[in-house]
């Protein structure tokens, strides 16, 4: 263990599976002096009584005043953002300047009890795209990598929380944030979502979707392709905000327009994308979530402040009722460039005889049967729009393709068997 720390410390990849491994069981890491003055370690840092970690120790603090200056850890347990300093140094920190940067992170803030079979619906479904053996037709899916990203909060228990999170791998837990009601802070949950990305992946494009949303993951990477929104071959794109944009001067929801008012004096909302997906570059990204968040108190960052050399705090975001007119009103101040993309809010993707439904890159709001029903579609006959049926009888069809998926194909995962548990009790 005391090699593999060391070895942590070298490779500065803090936050890797191994290194992870050896948090959990205990060892503290011998590398975060590294980025630690050394009054905070003598105060803060304390040692296990392992002889086998002795020589690393010593060996370590010995040397730490010949170490060149590095960018600190800032907070190894805790997400910091937003209160001062900037959240790709932390992603830095944890994951080096060497590792994998995904072509595009899938970003589904999600809440943590309610929407688990909704998670299931799409980890069983359109996030197969880029997996070659559901989907070896996806040609368009080859070239790109992706990374299917939920985010959830403290809505059910941490425990079970965490459990899928470990049992998936593509699941992030917001310790510090939850939402009481269903809905609830809708913005500051998608404002957190895109702080937990930035801090903790690499990325050229991030799409934003809700959890009812079905991606056509091989149109989606035609269109990109097609309007250039990847940035140069070695960099990222730079200010892009992409989706279905709702003009300033149509009609909104009474919340939503009292909360403009209070906010600008006028009930006009700002132009903003469809919340079933946007695409935002990772400036953008990095710019939101550098703010505070609406519940977070700038108390909370004096004593990290101090540590970096930081005097002043960034300021809090507005918080809107609505989570997408919200991003909208975020980017107001900053200079992008807003790139109109076929995203359907009206279910329209899979209707026959649309034109327009042949383009359509994002679905919603799809539910989860339908979400198994369109990838059986996919994988049997190659098009997840293949098997409609007439308005009066596609409820029971896609009952009875449920009945039969469930039937023939085992849920993966213990999680999911406790779940379906759950629901036969209920």
């Amino acid at each position: 263990q005391a090699v593999w720390a060391y070895g942590c410390c070298k490779s500065r990849k803090y936050a890797s599976h191994q290194c992870m491994k050896l948090r959990e069981s205990g060892l503290v890491l011998t590398c975060i002096i590294f980025g630690l003055n050394a009054e905070y370690v003598e105060e803060n840092v304390t040692w296990q009584k392992d002889e086998s970690l002795s020589a690393v120790q010593h060996q370590t603090v010995r040397s730490r005043s010949h170490i060149e200056p590095q960018a600190p850890l800032a907070h190894f347990d805790t997400t910091p953002g937003g209160l001062g300093i900037s959240s790709s140094a932390i992603a830095r920190d944890w994951w080096g300047d060497n590792d994998v940067t995904y072509d595009l992170l899938v970003l589904v803030p999600s809440h943590g009890k309610l929407d688990f079979a909704k998670r299931q619906a799409i980890r069983e479904s359109w996030a197969q795209y880029s997996n070659r053996s559901a989907a070896p037709n996806c040609s368009a899916c080859r070239n790109k990598t992706a990374k299917i990203l939920f985010v959830v909060g403290t809505e059910g228990r941490l425990k079970d929380m965490k459990k899928e999170a470990q049992e998936f791998n593509d699941m992030g837990v917001l310790e510090d944030f939850g939402q009481n009601e269903y809905g609830l802070n809708k913005a500051e949950k998608t404002h957190r979502s895109i702080r937990y990305a930035v801090e903790h992946f690499k990325f050229r494009l991030l799409l934003k979707v809700d959890s009812d949303s079905w991606v056509f993951m091989d149109r989606l990477f035609l269109t990109l392709d097609r309007e250039r929104l990847w940035g140069s071959e070695n960099g990222t794109a730079l200010s892009i905000y992409g989706g279905h944009f709702y003009k300033p001067d149509e009609p909104w929801t009474s919340p939503t327009s009292a909360a403009m008012m209070a906010i600008t004096g006028s009930h006009s909302l700002p132009s903003h994308a469809a919340g079933a997906g946007y695409v935002l570059s990772p400036d953008l990204c990095e710019f939101i979530a550098d703010m505070a968040a609406p519940s977070e108190q700038v108390s909370d960052s004096l004593k990290h402040n101090r540590r970096e050399g930081v005097w002043a705090p960034h300021p809090r975001l507005a918080n809107l009722p609505n989570g997408d007119a919200a991003v909208g009103f975020w980017l107001m101040a900053v200079n992008h460039t807003k790139v109109s993309l076929p995203v359907s809010s009206a279910k329209m993707a899979c209707e026959a005889g649309s034109e327009a439904a042949l383009s359509t890159i994002i679905d919603h709001p799809v539910t989860t049967d339908e979400m198994l029903r369109r990838w059986r579609s996919y994988t049997k006959l190659g098009d997840p729009c293949t098997l409609q049926v007439d308005t009066p009888i596609r409820e029971k069809a896609q009952h009875q393709v449920t009945k039969w998926l469930r039937r023939h194909i085992a849920m993966p995962g213990a999680v999911a068997r406790a779940a379906d548990q759950e629901v036969l009790q209920q």
